[in-house]
């Protein structure tokens, strides 16, 4: 019996011990010893979803820093380690950091960290509200030149031609699955590079386009193209010489306009005309 009685009491204290353990969180907010002292610094290249920030480590706490960055939060006003973070390297001294993945026009609170062996420090907090996409703002490899009805999502168009002269191609040949309006131009570029292989023509151009970072370039449909020339002077660096657009008028014609002045034409696809790639985000 006083066996039994023993044996029962170790059961508990051990599923007491188990419980424990499982609900024991990582925390932050107990050093152990002196931690970093950080500065959180200024932020710049403000953008839809993202900016750039700094900190400076003044102090170490007298152990080696191992984690270093930046946690924010659109919700807590005081971010921690439990909230989004970005790292840049370790020891002491100034860091700068990237905060990617916001949303537009959204506040959200920021502050630099940094943690030695005995625990994490953290900066001042900073309230940043992120801007609203806009015509005209230069983002993703390009200039914003179109939006949608939700002013979350459009179109850049490259800040630069990206041939001064090139055929459409594969005249005779009906590619028969283009179209003209806004939204189609990615899709006509695929059916084109699908259909016609010759090489340095303008849809496969822009389509093994890779630039500023980004591959996901096409040639622009009709009114896509017509869209840049609202946009002519957002934009910039056009010529006096038409532009292809991505839109088959048949198998022997393609819709190109003159930027200058907005003229449309349908022409023939070896006519020699501009080209400038645009993508969508």
């Amino acid at each position: 019996m006083k066996k039994n009685a023993m044996i029962s009491i170790f059961a508990i204290l051990l599923a007491s011990l188990i419980t424990t353990s499982g609900c024991k969180k990582k925390s932050d907010n107990n050093p152990t010893g002196p931690v970093p002292v950080v500065v959180t610094g200024n932020y710049s290249n403000l953008l839809p979803t993202s900016f750039y920030i700094t900190g400076n480590i003044t102090s170490d706490g007298g152990s080696f820093v191992t984690h270093r960055g930046v946690c924010w939060s659109s919700s807590s006003q005081t971010p921690t380690l439990y909230n989004d973070t970005a790292e840049s390297g370790v020891g002491a001294g100034s860091y700068s950091v990237i905060i990617p993945g916001l949303k537009s026009q959204t506040l959200y609170y920021v502050r630099a960290y940094a943690s030695n062996i005995n625990g994490t420090g953290y900066g001042s907090i900073l309230a940043v509200t992120t801007i609203p996409y806009s015509i005209g703002l230069y983002y993703q490899g390009g200039i914003i030149f179109y939006l949608d009805g939700t002013g979350e999502h459009g179109l850049i168009a490259a800040t630069s031609d990206q041939s001064p002269g090139t055929q459409w191609g594969c005249v005779g040949t009906p590619i028969g699955r283009t179209d003209t309006a806004i939204g189609t131009g990615e899709a006509n570029t695929q059916a084109i590079i699908n259909t016609c292989s010759t090489v340095g023509i303008a849809p496969q151009i822009c389509y093994f386009l890779t630039m500023n970072g980004y591959s996901d370039w096409f040639l622009p449909s009709k009114v896509e193209l017509n869209q840049m020339y609202i946009q002519r002077n957002v934009i910039g660096g056009f010529t006096n010489i038409a532009y292809w657009s991505s839109s088959e008028y048949n198998a022997n014609l393609a819709w190109n306009q003159y930027l200058n002045d907005g003229s449309v034409y349908g022409s023939n696809k070896t006519s020699v005309y501009c080209v400038r790639a645009i993508r969508v985000f």
